[in-house]
């Protein structure tokens, strides 16, 4: 991409990490500051979670507001792990040769993909602040 367009704005996060960065990728899609709430930020991970799960977890956040990103990223790292709809976080890969060595060598060229990527000084990257 640098190649082509050597000044474009690039900004980039893992997949994995959405559900926990949303309201970050909506407020810079947006134009919008860091600290500026966004209506829509618990959107993503209340779909993952189950619909009591999704009922305890906005009832939670009414009560207790987090004091940071991290803790509320923290609060949904828990809701997601007792909460999870296994429908909508689980993926059966079925594939005839895919075996789980495979799997994990394709998670570590994953991870050495996208550690660069990290690293640039040229690319804007969302992350997780756990």
């Amino acid at each position: 991409m640098r190649t082509v367009l050597p000044r474009a704005k690039i900004t980039a996060w893992c997949n994995e990490d959405t559900p926990f960065v949303w309201p970050k990728i909506l407020r810079h899609l947006i134009g919008l500051d860091a600290e500026e709430p966004v209506n829509a930020g618990y959107d993503l991970i209340g779909s993952l979670l189950t619909e009591i799960g999704t009922q305890k977890m906005q009832n939670y956040f009414k009560t207790n507001p987090p004091n940071s990103e991290k803790e509320r990223q923290r609060v949904l790292a828990a809701f997601l792990e007792h909460n999870a709809n296994p429908d909508e976080v689980e993926e059966e890969i079925t594939l005839p040769g895919w075996t789980n060595d495979l799997l994990t060598r394709l998670s570590d060229l994953y991870d050495e993909d996208v550690n660069p990527i990290i690293s640039r000084g040229d690319v804007k990257v969302i992350k997780p602040a756990l």
